[in-house]
């Protein structure tokens, strides 16, 4: 199987909206995080809403989107793929550095976020790998 740079850019494309995007929320809203006594790990910033959450879900679902052939003949890794923004939410609240509204309004947010702007982005970073790869 031979990589595709397209597909791989729009998916780190929308990945990195949506990174950018969740730092802008958390600077704006700053909800501190669980009382540092009770987390399972050092973390630092704020808590809402949950990177991991808003990325992780911003990311396999452009997976999704991009590599759809390439999943559709995996079922199981489509599975697992699909499984991983939810489990690594999951773990957020379970080391106790995310409440439950946070990894859940994460979530809504990447959501959202993919509803309403992976087709826009698309279309932008496909005009800019254009004018890339027409430099090269």
């Amino acid at each position: 199987m031979a990589v595709d740079f397209k597909r791989g850019f729009f998916v780190m494309g929308i990945w990195g909206w949506a990174y950018a995007m969740n730092l802008i929320i958390k600077h704006t809203v700053r909800k501190p995080r669980p009382d540092a006594a009770l987390r399972r790990i050092a973390v630092k910033g704020y808590s809402f809403a949950s990177g991991h959450a808003v990325t992780s879900l911003a990311l396999y679902f452009s997976i999704a989107k991009f590599f759809q052939p390439e999943l559709a003949a995996m079922p199981q890794l489509y599975i697992a793929v699909m499984a991983m923004p939810f489990l690594l939410g999951l773990s957020r609240v379970y080391l106790r550095v995310h409440f439950w509204e946070d990894v859940i309004g994460g979530w809504t947010i990447a959501y959202a976020y993919f509803c309403f702007f992976a087709e826009p982005l698309t279309a932008m970073h496909a005009e800019w790998l254009r004018i890339i790869l027409a430099a090269a």
